[in-house]
């Protein structure tokens, strides 16, 4: 995963309290993101309500099974994938 690292401000509109406090602010965000190195899915007994496309999920196969059981499922041209 690609770091994000804030760029510092250019705009002379910015009065020097409010660059620094978006400054810090944007820091905070990206230490937030670093040291990810693992992404822990819920498993679903349910379909997401509201799917879209990119989704990525873990079904439980049993309460909801979109369709080859357990497993990881993408939601992409309109339908849940099985992807692994």
């Amino acid at each position: 995963m690609t770091q994000y690292k804030p760029q510092p401000f250019q705009s002379s509109n910015l009065s020097p309290e409010v660059a620094d406090y978006l400054a810090k602010e944007f820091n905070k965000i990206a230490a937030s993101f670093y040291g990810i190195n693992n992404i822990l899915l819920p498993e679903l007994n349910v379909a997401p309500e509201k799917p879209r496309e990119g989704m990525v999920v873990l079904a439980d196969g049993t309460n909801w099974n979109p369709g080859s059981g357990a497993g990881f499922y993408g939601y992409y041209s309109g339908a849940w994938n099985k992807l692994g």
